[in-house]
């Protein structure tokens, strides 16, 4: 963990990740290539840290020697629910968004079983209908 002191005089705390491998040119198959908009990546140098919103420059940077770094949690529970998505990753685990209108979320509820999840729903729902 490295603390960082920001222009405003606040000490910042951050963890920084290796990057495994590191992406170049054109033809790569990096995950930052034909990005449109990406989300704000923290880098981290020696005493420095720069939030970046380029690929270009995450990738400038990264083959510099930069650091990708992620915030340290502000709350027990967060750095716990970071530890289960982290690990849910690692065993495969994907997450879905749905957007359901009135009328049908009303039908998925009605057809929820008394402590059932939306997740156990659905794989019921399949398996009944011989789709698995």
């Amino acid at each position: 963990m490295s603390i960082f002191t920001g222009f405003n005089g606040v000490s910042t705390c951050f963890y920084a990740i290796q990057r495994p491998r590191v992406f170049s040119g054109k033809n790569s198959d990096s995950p930052l290539d034909g990005a449109v908009k990406m989300k704000a990546k923290l880098l981290v140098h020696g005493s420095h840290a720069r939030s970046i919103t380029s690929p270009d420059e995450v990738e400038r940077l990264l083959t510099m020697g930069w650091l990708l770094a992620a915030p340290k949690p502000k709350t027990r529970m967060a750095a716990k629910m970071r530890a289960l998505n982290s690990r849910r990753r690692a065993q495969g685990w994907t997450t879905r968004t749905l957007w359901f209108s009135p009328e049908d979320l009303a039908a998925v509820k009605a057809a929820l079983l008394p402590g059932e999840s939306y997740a156990e729903l659905f794989v019921r729902l399949v398996r009944k209908n011989s789709l698995m």
